[in-house]
């Protein structure tokens, strides 16, 4: 292989394996508000039975439990709501493409009219039968 389509190949792991980090960044900061958001509200509620019940959300979990808890524990206005919506949409949307990234077949190779590497996307649509 030569050296170009090597550092390709790596540039293609190096920024998924980035986003990947970030996007576990993001559910550790809601896990974190998760905790302490509940600890506020309620004193005697021990952090570290709400850590163990987060510790084994996923990140649709952590986002449902956290825009839930931020609607009952607080009034928030029209505004506030908004931007709570719109936070959740967009943590949605990037959970798709991580779960996209994460379990799609991938292939890494040469095109045949171009020069260097290409990543191509096996992943079949989903469908009634599977």
């Amino acid at each position: 292989m030569n050296e170009i389509i090597k550092r390709q190949e790596e540039e293609y792991y190096q920024a998924i394996g980035k986003f990947v980090v970030n996007f576990e960044r993001c559910c550790a900061t809601l896990r974190t508000n998760i905790i302490l958001q509940i600890s506020r509200d309620s004193h005697k509620i021990n952090q570290t039975y709400i850590q163990i019940l987060t510790n084994r959300m996923a990140a649709e979990e952590l986002r449902s439990c956290y825009v839930a808890i931020v609607n009952t524990s607080q009034k928030l206005d029209d505004f506030e709501s908004k931007v709570l919506k719109n936070i959740s949409s967009r943590f949605q949307n990037i959970q798709q493409i991580r779960n996209d990234l994460l379990h799609a077949k991938w292939s890494l190779g040469q095109g045949i009219f171009t020069h260097g590497l290409k990543a191509y996307r096996l992943k079949s649509k989903n469908t009634k039968l599977g």
